[in-house]
């Protein structure tokens, strides 16, 4: 049996996507996605707790998708669970990413759920071809924050 790593979530960006070239070339836009669940209590009150998740975009799809991907837009991110592992100052740390295969921008800030948005074909995909090899992410320069 195979394992299983994918992810998709629709929520809006916290920030303007941010463009960086790692040292092999590669365009890397990073992404910061908030999502909404609306969750009952005991009480019968409907409260809503937000999650936040960094993406990573990697190629020259992620590159021309940039000027879509402004803070408040709502997308669709398609991809695979990625998790970080670093050591600082004799201490283990890690983080799990979303390593994005797939970006979909949707409504834009102020569109709500009552206006019309445009239809489904005219919104662009940016959704990169697969790799001829398969990339070693485990060794991936990173540019510094």
């Amino acid at each position: 049996m195979s394992d299983l790593n994918q992810v998709y979530l629709q929520g809006r960006l916290t920030k303007s996507a941010e463009l960086t070239t790692l040292s092999t070339g590669t365009p890397l836009v990073r992404l910061s996605l908030a999502v909404n669940k609306s969750i009952k209590d005991k009480a019968g009150n409907w409260n809503q707790v937000t999650s936040f998740f960094d993406c990573d975009y990697f190629g020259e799809y992620a590159s021309k998708a940039v000027p879509e991907l402004t803070k408040g837009r709502e997308v669709l991110v398609e991809g695979e669970l990625k998790q970080d592992r670093w050591e600082k100052d004799g201490k283990s740390f890690s983080a799990i990413k979303i390593r994005a295969s797939k970006v979909r921008p949707l409504r834009r800030p102020g569109e709500g759920k009552s206006s019309t948005p445009a239809t489904a074909a005219s919104q662009p995909t940016y959704d990169a071809p697969e790799p001829d090899y398969p990339p070693d992410w485990d060794n991936i320069d990173y540019p510094e924050n």
